[in-house]
């Protein structure tokens, strides 16, 4: 199995910034989509790079990673390695009493999830010339926004 692995690793590298592109392109689609359906006109290309400088947030979690083990806890094994997540609601609860299914979710659930959309309404305020409330807020005024 390990040769196996061994043999179509570098398959890997080919996929992943594929999988990186569309990571940001659902977003940014889904970002543009609200502006189009509000008769909003920013170009997408803005709206794209806005959704690029926000996903950076997600290094911030294998960053404190990284750190935690490197000078915190420099002794570890390989299962507390896996099983930990900063800041996350996974964090909270002994992963041996969670069933397997729990996993996920309650790692997805954190932190840096919240800070995404806030470097999002960030990096749109800053990239469209727009106010941070105006950008995290969509029950506001949007007459405010218009460009036409």
């Amino acid at each position: 199995m390990l040769e196996f692995r061994g043999r179509w690793l570098w398959l890997t590298y080919l996929i992943a910034p594929f999988i990186t592109f569309f990571k940001i392109l659902i977003p940014a689609s889904l970002v543009y989509l609200g502006f189009y359906l509000s008769n909003l006109k920013y170009p997408f290309s803005d709206v794209f790079k806005a959704c690029v400088i926000a996903e950076f947030v997600f290094l911030l979690p294998v960053l404190s990673k990284i750190l935690w083990f490197e000078f915190a806890e420099p002794s570890f094994t390989l299962e507390e390695f896996n099983s930990f997540y900063p800041l996350s609601l996974f964090s909270l609860f002994d992963s041996s009493l969670l069933e397997k299914w729990f996993h996920y979710p309650f790692k997805a659930l954190n932190v840096f999830e919240i800070g995404y959309w806030f470097a999002l309404a960030g990096s749109l305020a800053f990239g469209l010339g727009q106010e941070f409330k105006q950008m995290l807020d969509w029950s506001g005024d949007l007459d405010a926004m218009r460009t036409d």
